[in-house]
C-alpha cells in the first residue's frame, strides 16, 4: 500500500496570511481557482487523492473566508 502525503495542514498551506488584509476580489480569486481545479480533477478521474484534497481546501476556504 502506498504512504499517503495528505496528513497536511491546510491552516499551514492557506493562500492568505492571517495578518494581511484582502480585498473580496483577492479572496474571490482563490477560491473559484481552486473550486476550477477541483472540478477538472473531479472529472478527469486519475487521483482520487487529488480530487479529495482540492475538496478539503474549497471547503475550508470557503468555511475560513467565503461568505
Amino acid at each position: 500500500m502506498q504512504i499517503s502525503n495528505y496528513s497536511n495542514d491546510m491552516d499551514i498551506l492557506g493562500p492568505f496570511i492571517k495578518d494581511e488584509k484582502h480585498s473580496g476580489e483577492d479572496i474571490h480569486k482563490v477560491i473559484n481557482n481552486v473550486h476550477l481545479d477541483y472540478e477538472a480533477a473531479r472529472l478527469k478521474r486519475k487521483d482520487i487523492e487529488l480530487t479529495i484534497y482540492y475538496r478539503d481546501l474549497l471547503s475550508f476556504l470557503i468555511k475560513n473566508y467565503g461568505h
